[in-house]
C-alpha cells in the first residue's frame, strides 16, 4: 500500500510542475502586456502626427473648460475615426485648426457641390455663449467622441511625465512577484520521505 501511494505522488508531481509552468507564464505575459499599454500611452501622448491613431481610434487630453460639464478638464476622451458624411448634429467632434486639436459639440452641417461631397460643421463649446467663429472643414475633423473618462487625462499626462521611473519600478515589481511565486511554490512542497534500506544479511 505504501509503495502504490509513492507511486500516485510520484505521478502526479509532474502535472503539479507543468501548471506551475503556465500559471507563471501567464503572469509574466499579463505583465509585459500592461507594460505595452504604458508604454503605448506614451508614444501616443507625445507623438506630433495628428493621423495617428490604434485600431481606428485616437484618445486626447481636454485642457479647456469649454466643454463642462459634459466633458470636464482633465478628463481623456476615445474618438473613432469617422466617415464625414456619418458625422449628425450633436456630436462631439475632435477637429484640428493648425496644431491645436479642438473637442467641441457641432450644432449644424452644410453642405456643397454635387452629392453633398464637400462637408463644414459649426461647433460650439456646451459652456459656450457663442458658437465657434469660423467652419470646420470635413478633411479637418480627426474623430467623433465615443467615450470620455473624467480625470483620466491628468492620470495619463503624470504618467507620460514619469514614464522612465514608472517602467523601472513596474520592471522590479514583476520581478518580486515572479521571485515570490517561486518562493511559495517552493515552501509548499512535502519533503520526500527517506526511502528504507534493506538490513545486511548477517
Amino acid at each position: 500500500m505504501k509503495e502504490k501511494i509513492e507511486n500516485n505522488t510520484m505521478g502526479i508531481t509532474p502535472k503539479n510542475k507543468r501548471g506551475s509552468f503556465w500559471k507563471t507564464v501567464g503572469n509574466v505575459a499579463f505583465y509585459l502586456v500592461m507594460a505595452l499599454i504604458l508604454v503605448w500611452a506614451f508614444w501616443f501622448s507625445r507623438s506630433d502626427d495628428p493621423t495617428k491613431s490604434v485600431f481606428g481610434y485616437r484618445f486626447y487630453y481636454i485642457q479647456s473648460p469649454s466643454m463642462e460639464p459634459d466633458v470636464p478638464v482633465g478628463a481623456a476622451i476615445f474618438t473613432k475615426i469617422t466617415d464625414p458624411g456619418e458625422i449628425k448634429i450633436g456630436d462631439v467632434i475632435t477637429y484640428y485648426l493648425g496644431d491645436t486639436s479642438v473637442s467641441h459639440q457641432v450644432i449644424e452641417i452644410q453642405s456643397a457641390g454635387e452629392g453633398m461631397q464637400e462637408l463644414w460643421f459649426r461647433t460650439k463649446g456646451v459652456a459656450n455663449e457663442e458658437p465657434d467663429p469660423e467652419l470646420v472643414p470635413a478633411e479637418a475633423v480627426a474623430g467623433v467622441m465615443v467615450l470620455c473618462i473624467p480625470r483620466l487625462g491628468f492620470v495619463m499626462s503624470w504618467i507620460g511625465e514619469h514614464m522612465m521611473m514608472i517602467l523601472w519600478l513596474f520592471g522590479l515589481i514583476c520581478v518580486l512577484c515572479v521571485l515570490v511565486q517561486w518562493l511559495v511554490r517552493e515552501s509548499k512542497k512535502e519533503p520526500k520521505e527517506p526511502q528504507e534500506q534493506p538490513c545486511p544479511q548477517g
